[in-house]
């Protein structure tokens, strides 16, 4: 999006938690960033940085507005190499699978909030980001 088109002006912020901050303070009248979409609004939602900047403190949802909601995104996967012995590879996914249920603190830490916990993914689930940077840059 270039200054002019929508907006006055478009800026980068510098990242996501910028991007909450400024809008908060007034500073742009409005940014994106990510969050899972589930739970609360109030609360940030479930996971994700919204929630993390009101846990902090910095926010209070109630101050702020939603205006737009994505599809959902497929957040970045867990990977491991193949060349990692079979049984390495297990307990990883093991690890990460049963993480909710074994460390409901970690598992909030690693989610960045609220999670019921983590699931496999193959290629296909992140067929529409391939399609989305394919459009991009042209194809």
């Amino acid at each position: 999006m270039e200054s002019g088109e929508y907006f006055d002006a478009v800026k980068f912020t510098g990242g996501h938690e910028q991007t909450i901050v400024a809008v908060n303070n007034g500073d742009i009248d409005g940014g994106v960033t990510w969050a899972d979409g589930q739970g609360n609004w109030e609360d940030g939602y479930n996971s994700g940085a919204l929630r993390k900047a009101v846990d902090a403190g910095l926010v209070d949802m109630n101050d702020m507005v939603q205006i737009w909601k994505s599809k959902v995104i497929p957040e970045g996967p867990v990977v491991l190499r193949k060349a990692l012995p079979a049984d390495v590879r297990t307990k990883m996914t093991a690890l990460v699978d049963g993480l909710y249920e074994a460390d409901p603190d970690c598992a909030y830490g690693v989610a960045s909030g609220d999670t019921l916990g983590f699931q496999p993914v193959t290629h296909d689930t992140y067929i529409s980001i391939v399609e989305a940077r394919k459009a991009k840059i042209g194809g």
